[in-house]
């Protein structure tokens, strides 16, 4: 199995096609949060054709100073038994002009068992390649240096929209991001509020913001990748956020969106609560 880049970004982030907002008075639909800290940890499971087919956890600590974020990714189901693919990640960054600015990202895991690491720093607010592993890519066409510039990574994406949702209560914006193998530009719609019905592979039903994105991957192209596969056309996601208790900020309840081979995916929120441990995000390669 193989992610299209943006659902990698989305997975990546448990969650989303990310995006930093630009926010737009007009389109501001759910209730703005006060500025103050705000953390939570989060549990989620990807199903495709009624099957769970990956489980995520994820940590987001929010402060007025910066961010940090830890994801953790793991296949299951028949997927998982015939298919082993985990990685854990994790990125600090600052808030810049309503933005959130990485310093330092860092991911490791197992793909289609080959052990993968890959760390990136910003000490210029550019991105720099510090650690790649493997240290050639036979799977990916490499990205330009100049497609670098200028962007950020997933979880920093996903960390700026929960940010900005939660400061301006939209979450219209782009933007383009870089995980180390591939670029993608994403864009972010508000559409605004919806009811979740009761689902029993989730944990939250009742109002929430509903955001539409459209992203294309632009660099980094599988190299098997033919001038019609998905990976070269705009995909459409959808994530629908909400706070789910007394102080967290409004997080992704629900996602939707496609993987290449698998197809349509849903992930579903399954347990949330305040407070992130965040060294149980460290980024080390599987023994």
């Amino acid at each position: 199995m193989r992610r299209s880049g943006i659902a990698g970004a989305i997975m990546a982030g448990c969650l989303i096609g990310p995006l930093a907002a630009e926010p737009n008075a007009s389109s501001r639909t759910a209730a703005p949060m006060a500025a103050g800290r705000a953390s939570a940890e989060l549990r989620y499971a990807g199903y495709v054709a009624g099957l769970n087919v990956s489980n995520i956890r994820a940590a987001l600590d929010l402060r007025p100073d910066g961010y940090e974020m830890g994801v953790a990714f793991r296949t299951a189901g028949l997927l998982g038994s015939l298919f082993r693919a985990e990685s854990i990640a994790r990125v600090n960054g600052a808030w810049r002009d309503g933005r959130a600015a990485p310093e330092h990202y860092a991911s490791a895991g197992v793909w289609r068992g080959t052990p993968r690491e890959v760390a990136i720093a910003y000490p210029d607010g550019q991105p720099h390649l510090i650690t790649f592993l493997p240290p050639t890519d036979p799977e990916h066409e490499p990205v330009p240096e100049a497609m670098r510039r200028n962007t950020t990574d997933a979880l920093s994406a996903i960390a700026s929209l929960v940010h900005t949702v939660a400061t301006t209560g939209g979450c219209d914006g782009h933007l383009t991001t870089y995980d180390g193998r591939r670029v993608s530009d994403i864009t972010a719609h508000t559409v605004g509020m919806e009811t979740l019905p009761r689902e029993s592979r989730s944990s939250f039903s009742g109002p929430a913001l509903r955001c539409d994105m459209e992203g294309k991957q632009i660099a980094g192209f599988p190299i098997d990748a033919g001038p019609d596969d998905m990976v070269r056309k705009v995909q459409h996601s959808t994530v629908w956020l909400a706070s789910v208790q007394p102080g967290m900020p409004a997080v992704p309840l629900l996602m939707s969106f496609e993987v290449r081979y698998l197809g349509h995916m849903t992930v579903y929120m399954t347990q949330a609560q305040p407070g992130a441990q965040m060294a149980q995000f460290t980024p080390r390669l599987p023994q």
